[in-house]
């Protein structure tokens, strides 16, 4: 769905700046988890950038 080679150039950046946006959640429930509403390429990059 995203293109490996921008996502890699996002996560390289989230390495030597950080992620200068945050990324939007909202509570799902009473399972205790989190819905991504918005920044779905800014959490991939993250967790490829070792965050």
């Amino acid at each position: 769905r995203f293109n490996a080679e921008p996502l890699q150039g996002l996560a390289d950046s989230i390495k030597e700046v950080g992620v200068l946006q945050p990324i939007v959640v909202r509570p799902a429930g009473p399972n205790g988890r989190h819905v991504l509403v918005a920044g779905e390429r800014r959490l991939r990059a993250a967790r490829m950038a070792g965050l």
